[in-house]
Order: C-alpha cells, then structure tokens, then sequence
C-alpha cells in the first residue's frame, strides 16, 4: 500500500466530527486536526500518523488567523469578565499588553477586535502607523482593511456593520457563517454573520 493522496482540507462531515471529538476531550473547537487532537485520539505516534501529520502545512498566515480566531473565542468564553466601553478605558488589552489567560476587563468592538489580532502576532488592522499604539477605531480599521466579498471571508477577516461610510460596529469572522461581536455589556457573542441587516463591508488584512 502506497501512502499518498491526502490534502489538508477536510469535507463538511469531517469538519463536523472533529468538531464534536474536540468539544468531547476539551480541544479547541476550531475543526482543524493539528498535532495536539492526533495525540488525544492516538496514544501514540507511528510512523503512519507521523505521516499523516506532515501532510498538513501550517503557513504562518493559518498560525495568524487561528490564534485571532481562538483569542475571539476566549473573549466568548470569558464574556462576563469583558465589559463594554467606549471610554478612554478601551484598548485596554493592547495598551496593558494582555494576553491569555488573562482578560482585558474593558473594550468595545473594534478594540476586542484589535486585540484579537494583539495576541496573534498579526499586523495592527488599524494600519501600520498605529502598531498596536492603543488608538483606531472602526474607521481607522475600515481605511487599512482590503475589501473582499463575503464569499471570500476566511477565519481572522472582519466584518463591518453600520449604514454610514464610516461603519458604526465591526466583529471577527470565526468561520461556519459566524462572527465573535462584542456590541453591549452582555460582553462578545458568538453569532451568525447575519445577525445584523446592515452588513457594510468585509475586510481582511492578510
């Protein structure tokens, strides 16, 4: 038997039982098999799974967007903790140079949003002349973003909200037609992408 033919990309029965074995075993529920959901299902590595494993390529571009996209879902996870504001006690993550386990107690959307993007080692979305600065918002966010169309949304990219040129709410697509939206003091939400009927635009700054 030859080994050969495998992709890294799964089909949308895959996705979804990986999904449910990593929610069983307390793994990120991100549907992406990677070397710590092979060594929960398998004791131990063989020459195949060892294999297997490096059929997968990991560019620094899938590192980038799955940590925005697991940091989206620790600020759901831990929505009680997150107040909503947008006084100068916004960006505190970034400006406190927070990272998880720890929780930035005060943000708004665009804010959470940056931050997201802080703890992935991404690019500042609100422009390289900010560089995690502590200042931006959704229309500094808007002008550096590259607009693409919906179909095209990857996990990590943002979606705009709001019927003014400057969009009034931004949140971080997580993939599956969802997005993590911190917009009130319920703390950030996971929701379907459509939650809103006023979508503006989506970016994505990769």
């Amino acid at each position: 038997m030859q080994w050969g033919g495998f992709t890294n990309t799964f089909g949308p029965f895959a996705v979804r039982a990986l999904k449910a074995f990593q929610k069983a075993n307390g793994l990120t529920q991100d549907g992406v098999y990677d070397l710590t959901d092979h060594r929960k299902l398998a004791l131990y590595f063989d020459a195949y799974g060892a294999f297997l494993m490096g059929q997968v390529a990991v560019t620094p571009e899938d590192q980038k967007r799955r940590a925005i996209v697991a940091t989206a879902m620790f600020g759901y996870a831990h929505r009680s903790t997150i107040h909503y504001t947008q006084t100068s006690l916004r960006m505190w993550g970034v400006r406190n140079k927070l990272k998880p386990p720890s929780v930035p107690p005060y943000e708004d959307c665009s804010s959470f949003s940056t931050w997201c993007y802080y703890v992935a080692g991404a690019r500042d979305p609100n422009g390289p002349s900010f560089n995690y600065n502590g200042y931006g918002y959704t229309g500094t966010m808007i002008n550096a973003g590259r607009k693409i169309p919906a179909s095209s949304l990857k996990r990590g990219d943002l979606v705009f909200y709001g019927r003014s040129t400057v969009p009034s709410h931004v949140a971080v697509y997580v993939g599956d037609g969802r997005v993590v939206s911190h917009g009130s003091e319920v703390g950030p939400l996971l929701l379907a992408r459509t939650y809103r009927s006023d979508t503006h635009s989506c970016r994505t700054y990769f």
